[in-house]
C-alpha cells in the first residue's frame, strides 16, 4: 500500500511539473535575497523527519538572485526527496552555499544507501536540471554509480 501511495504522489508530481514546464513562457522572474534562499533551505524539514543528519556549511553571504519562488521551493522539494530516496541515513547530508563570480551555488552531499535497492532513472534530477534552466542556472549531479553523490546547483 505504502509503495502505490508513493507511485500516486510521483505520478502527481510529475504531472504538475510537466504542466508547469509546458506554461514556463509565463514564469514571472524576480529578485530573490540569497538569505531567502538560504531560509528556504533552513525549512526543509523532512531530512530531520526522517532521520537524516543535516549539516549546512554556509558563509554569511549577501545578494540577490533572478529566480521565482514557487520554482525554487519546487526545485528543493524534489531535490531533498531524491535525496532522501538514496541517501545513507547513517552518513551526515552535507548542503554547502557559496557564492562565486557572480553566481550563487548551493552544493547537496551524501553517500547513497548500499541497503537501498532502488534503480535510479535520474527522472527526478532531470525534472531539477529543466527548472533550473528555466531559472538560467544549472544542475549537475555526481557519477550514479558512485558511493558518493554530490548535486550542485548555481543560479545567475
Amino acid at each position: 500500500m505504502k509503495k502505490t501511495d508513493e507511485l500516486i504522489d510521483l505520478s502527481e508530481a510529475l504531472f504538475k511539473q510537466s504542466l508547469h514546464v509546458s506554461d514556463s513562457k509565463e514564469l514571472h522572474m524576480g529578485k530573490m535575497a540569497i538569505q531567502e534562499i538560504i531560509a528556504l533551505l533552513n525549512q526543509i524539514d523532512d531530512f530531520k523527519k526522517r532521520g537524516y543528519d543535516i549539516q549546512f556549511v554556509d558563509q554569511t553571504m549577501h545578494g540577490c538572485i533572478e529566480g521565482n519562488l514557487p520554482l525554487v521551493h519546487r526545485i528543493f522539494n524534489n531535490l531533498s526527496s531524491n535525496i532522501i530516496k538514496y541517501a545513507d541515513k547513517q552518513k551526515p547530508i552535507h548542503i554547502l552555499t557559496k557564492v562565486e563570480k557572480g553566481e550563487f551555488y548551493i552544493r547537496f552531499e551524501n553517500y547513497i544507501a548500499s541497503t537501498k535497492d532502488v534503480e535510479s532513472n535520474h527522472i527526478g534530477l532531470q525534472s531539477v536540471q529543466m527548472s533550473m534552466k528555466q531559472l538560467q542556472g544549472s544542475c549537475l549531479w555526481a557519477d550514479p554509480w558512485s558511493l558518493f553523490d554530490r548535486i550542485d546547483t548555481s543560479f545567475m
